[in-house]
C-alpha cells in the first residue's frame, strides 16, 4: 500500500500519478511492495529531517527511510517541492517531470540503490531515466 500525504500548505502533486511512479518502479526491479509512505514536505521540514538523521543543516531534494519488512520495499519518502521547484528550474525541467524523478529516485533507494559513488550515481541515473521515460509514455 502507498500513502501519500501532503505536509506541504501550497504546493501539491497528484495522488494518483505517486502511486502509478511507485507501482511501476515497484515491477520493473521486481520487488513486494509493503508498506510504503510519499510525503511531500517544506524546505523547513525537510531541512529539519535532513539535521536530525543525517547530520546535515540544509534543505535537500529527497530523503528514503527504509522500514520495509523482509523481502518487501516499504518505508518513508520525503520529497521537499519547493527544493523541486527550485531544481526544476535549474534543469531546465518542469516542476513534474522534477518531482517526477524524485520520487523515481526515492524508490530506488529503498530498492538498494545507492548513489554515494560515481559508479552508483550513473548506475542510478539511467533507472530513473528508464522509468521516467516509461511514464511518459504512459501518459
Amino acid at each position: 500500500m502507498v500513502a501519500v500525504l501532503h505536509q506541504h500548505a501550497r504546493r501539491r502533486f497528484p495522488v494518483g500519478e505517486t502511486r502509478r511512479l511507485v507501482a511501476n518502479v515497484v515491477r520493473g526491479e521486481r520487488k513486494r511492495l509493503g508498506e510504503l509512505s510519499i510525503v511531500y514536505v517544506t524546505d523547513g521540514f525537510m531541512r529539519s529531517l535532513n539535521r536530525r538523521y543525517l547530520r546535515h543543516d540544509r534543505t535537500t531534494d529527497v530523503l528514503s527511510f527504509s522500514l520495509g519488512e523482509r523481502g518487501r520495499l516499504g518505508g518513508e519518502i520525503y520529497v521537499a517541492l519547493d527544493q523541486a521547484r527550485r531544481q526544476a528550474r535549474i534543469y531546465g525541467a518542469s516542476f513534474r517531470e522534477e518531482v517526477r524523478r524524485l520520487i523515481v529516485h526515492g524508490v530506488l533507494h529503498l530498492a538498494g540503490y545507492d548513489d554515494g559513488t560515481a559508479r552508483g550515481r550513473t548506475r542510478m541515473r539511467k533507472r530513473e531515466d528508464h522509468y521516467l521515460t516509461d511514464a511518459k509514455k504512459r501518459g
